[in-house]
């Protein structure tokens, strides 16, 4: 019990608050993003809508459960050299969800107040425009980017909204984020035991093989997930790109702080019940 209690329950209501109440304010506030001028002839936003190969809560559900799931593995392994019981393994799994979940909140409102500071114009940006016609031609008028708004749209400012959010990916910030912190909690976990000892050779390199497997597993579908939104056009390299740098930034910072937060120092510190005391030096 003390152990579960030592989790860090107030900072991670706190960051859930801070992260969650704006990202409210922005996504249903009907915050409008910023306003770039556009041609019509930039093959860049005329390509077709797609529907959506990865849906959004599949990118933001799936990685933060197998991220989740790598901390239970990672403090099973820990259980032998560092836990003094099973409370004190769960309590490892507590801290280590708590400050994903909030990893991924935090990260969603950087990708929505980037999003809509930048409003840089998704690949099918036209197409929800419905840019006016000439009506002596029928044609789209050739104005390019002579000024604000031009050339003028036909739709409603509420179905140009999402084509003007283009950077960074989402999908690909809220994939990366727990796939980033998963495979730092991994590596910290298995570099933590294996310092223990008590292992074979064999044995130590099966582990260290498999807890790499499984952090570039979910890099890898993270990856995978930026790759769809390509492919559906929903987004330019670059904004995939934003994502992964912004996702793993944030997510590795995430585990740093879920790390040091259960003693103070990376490897130096052996806990028990969630505290642990500083090994005496010889």
């Amino acid at each position: 019990r003390p152990a579960l209690a030592s989790a860090p329950w107030a900072s991670a209501a706190l960051i859930t608050a801070i992260s969650l109440i704006p990202l409210a304010v922005l996504e249903f506030g009907h915050v409008a993003p910023r306003t770039r001028p556009h041609d019509v002839y930039d093959a860049t936003i005329a390509h077709p809508r797609r529907p959506d190969t990865i849906p959004a809560w599949v990118a933001g559900v799936v990685p933060l459960a197998l991220a989740i799931l790598s901390a239970v593995g990672a403090e099973a392994f820990l259980a032998r050299s560092l836990h003094s019981s099973p409370t004190a393994a769960a309590a490892g799994v507590v801290r280590a969800a708590l400050d994903a979940t909030c990893a991924l909140f935090f990260c969603g409102l950087v990708t929505e107040a980037t999003k809509l500071g930048v409003g840089w114009l998704r690949p099918y940006f036209l197409s929800a425009c419905a840019p006016a016609l000439d009506p002596n031609t029928g044609m789209v008028p050739d104005i390019g980017d002579a000024g604000p708004g031009a050339p003028p749209c036909t739709s409603s400012a509420d179905a140009q909204r999402p084509a003007r959010v283009s950077f960074p990916s989402g999908h690909t910030s809220m994939s990366t984020v727990s796939a980033a912190f998963a495979a730092a909690y991994l590596a910290w976990a298995v570099a933590r035991g294996l310092r223990a000892g008590g292992l074979s050779p064999r044995a130590r390199d099966g582990v260290a093989t498999a807890a790499l497997l499984a952090g570039l597993a979910q890099l890898a579908f993270a990856w995978g997930i930026g790759a769809t939104r390509l492919n559906d056009f929903r987004h330019h390299p670059a904004d995939v790109v934003g994502g992964l740098v912004l996702g793993g930034t944030i997510g590795g910072a995430f585990a740093v702080r879920s790390i040091l937060g259960r003693g103070g120092e990376l490897f130096d510190k052996e806990e028990e019940g969630g505290g642990g005391e500083e090994e005496p030096r010889r």
